[in-house]
């Protein structure tokens, strides 16, 4: 009761109470590093955790966001460079089972739970510092930039994996409200198209979710005029 009351005498001040998220480690650097993350993804607690309801649900709004809103008919191949588990790939393809889907990760056991969950679906391991020699339609990274010390250099690197008039998805927490520590970069929704606008990319649609505490921004590669 007396946190209900609280709660509402911030909102009349025009305030919001929010709960920090702690990360096991005090530096996110060393928390986002290949070794913590693949004791992550090797803890079934963990990942059935993150992998809840409501993770299921922003999953569907992902994809029902992509589909509405460009040329979603003519994507023939779709890649997710950050897969985790391969659920937001194994989602999309209980819908589009027409669609030739491929998943990429950096984590050896990530990589070993896409593999098994979506067993009929190729998945390779990948460093998004270096450059990627193949192209697809559409391009997904949900939820990894804000973990990376360099963003800037992995979309780059993954703009050259997209066709010609291909789209990148892009989701990261919407850095006003993200409480998670354990994130190197926090965006608002206007200083990550300020970002993403300085790195050549050509913005084509832009929201914020604030159920998720997320936000999507789908880019093509900038057109360079010679």
């Amino acid at each position: 009761m007396l946190k209900q009351l609280t709660k509402q005498l911030f909102n009349l001040l025009g305030l919001e109470v929010r709960k920090k998220i702690h990360a096991p480690l005090n530096n996110p650097i060393v928390y986002n590093s290949k070794e913590n993350t693949d004791k992550f993804y090797s803890d079934a607690a963990l990942v059935a955790r993150y992998e809840d309801e409501r993770r299921i649900s922003f999953y569907t709004e992902i994809i029902n966001t992509i589909e509405q809103t460009f040329g979603f008919d003519k994507v023939s191949s779709i890649a997710d460079v950050s897969a985790g588990t391969g659920r937001l790939l194994k989602e999309f393809r209980q819908k589009f089972p027409d669609k030739k889907y491929y998943g990429f990760e950096f984590s050896d056991d990530a990589l070993a739970l896409c593999k098994k969950n979506c067993p009929d679906i190729p998945f390779e391991k990948i460093d998004l510092y270096t450059e990627l020699n193949r192209t697809f339609d559409l391009i997904l990274c949900v939820d990894t930039l804000e973990h990376l010390e360099y963003p800037e250099k992995a979309i780059q690197n993954i703009l050259d994996m997209l066709t010609p008039n291909a789209h990148l998805c892009l989701i990261v927490p919407n850095g006003r409200y993200d409480t998670f520590e354990g994130h190197i970069h926090y965006w608002s929704p206007e200083s990550f198209k300020l970002f993403l606008e300085k790195i050549n990319c050509e913005i084509r649609y832009a929201m914020v979710w604030d159920k998720y505490v997320e936000q999507c921004v789908i880019v093509k590669r900038k057109k360079t005029i010679y």
